[in-house]
């Protein structure tokens, strides 16, 4: 029977459970947090980890729990962490690999720690990135026993993170279309799409080329210093040229980007490459970073989106046309 915990003295709590078998629920972020720091604590052989692909950047940017991983292995607790790698999590997936002996499995779902003698379960509400507010704790002998066996059956059925990140960086990864609405994932999956690519094809409002300007634009001349030098297809832009953008699409320009001008966008904003699409149907004002993003490797929207560009760019009208203008009429 789960007897619930909130508030109170957490040391007297934690000594009050330590010599009993037990099993509770920790409520409160704090709470959570140092039953997750004492449950390291306490391991003395191994920590076992099973987490679905958003918690990696958790484990690492959350300094008391990286520490609590770094204090166990300095202690030569044995580290095992079982996750799914994806493009979003793959450099923090590297970074554990550094800690723990990492392994992928597909479609991870749950979350779930267990040592020698404890167990715990954080349960997370869908699309949080953060500390969960109620974890579930037990010492129960069966319990941890019957957690072990299950984090052992999962672990022989996953691949060495070695070999998915190898599958991920030469392209050979699983094809498919997800859904990303956390924003370091999206971030992160921009961020190594754009590090890959040799050409970008953008469609899109102003408001896509300020967050650009402002997270991204060092990567695109990256890719410009390399079509100068003969290596890919350069950057084309098809946006609505005015008063109000003509001065950020200059900057654009005049760092070799293309850019041309139709009067009507379509309702999604979208980009692609020889690999990858991703698109959005916000309107991004004021260049902020994108709350929800489709993404795909699938070739049908690839090459779909290829069409589309190809045929608004044929129709579109060069930006310097464009923006000369437009300093014209005023």
């Amino acid at each position: 029977m789960a007897i619930s915990y909130i508030g109170g003295n957490f040391e007297s709590y934690m000594t009050s459970i330590a010599g009993s078998e037990k099993t509770e629920v920790v409520y409160g972020t704090s709470n959570v947090l140092n039953t997750e720091i004492q449950f390291f604590s306490n391991a003395r052989f191994k920590v076992d980890t099973c987490m679905e692909y958003t918690r990696p950047s958790l484990a690492l940017r959350i300094d008391s729990i990286r520490k609590s991983f770094l204090d166990a292995k300095g202690r030569d607790v044995k580290l095992r962490y079982i996750t799914e790698i994806t493009i979003e999590n793959i450099s923090y997936c590297k970074e554990l690999m550094k800690i723990a002996e990492v392994r992928h499995l597909d479609g991870i779902k749950g979350n779930f720690m267990v040592s020698e003698k404890e167990y715990l379960a954080p349960t997370f509400s869908n699309n949080t990135s953060g500390i969960p507010s109620q974890i579930i704790y037990s010492n129960v002998q069966e319990i941890v026993e019957q957690q072990n066996y299950i984090f052992d059956t999962l672990w022989n059925k996953a691949i060495p993170a070695i070999k998915r990140i190898r599958e991920i960086e030469e392209g050979i990864g699983p094809i498919g279309t997800r859904q990303l609405e956390n924003p370091d994932e999206i971030f992160n999956h921009m961020k190594y799409v754009i590090e890959k690519a040799s050409k970008r094809l953008i469609c899109s409002s102003s408001g896509v080329m300020q967050m650009v300007y402002d997270n991204f634009f060092y990567l695109y001349k990256k890719i410009l210093d390399k079509h100068r030098e003969g290596e890919g297809e350069g950057i084309r832009w098809i946006t609505t040229i005015d008063k109000d953008n003509k001065d950020l699409v200059n900057i654009f320009l005049n760092a070799g980007v293309q850019v041309r001008h139709v009067r009507t966008l379509p309702p999604m904003n979208f980009a692609v490459d020889n690999a990858h699409f991703y698109a959005t149907i916000e309107k991004m004002e004021g260049g902020k970073m994108l709350r929800g993003l489709l993404t795909s490797n699938e070739p049908i929207y690839i090459n779909h989106y290829n069409s589309i560009f190809e045929e608004l760019w044929k129709n579109g009208i060069e930006g310097i046309q464009r923006i000369r203008g437009i300093s014209q009429c005023f």
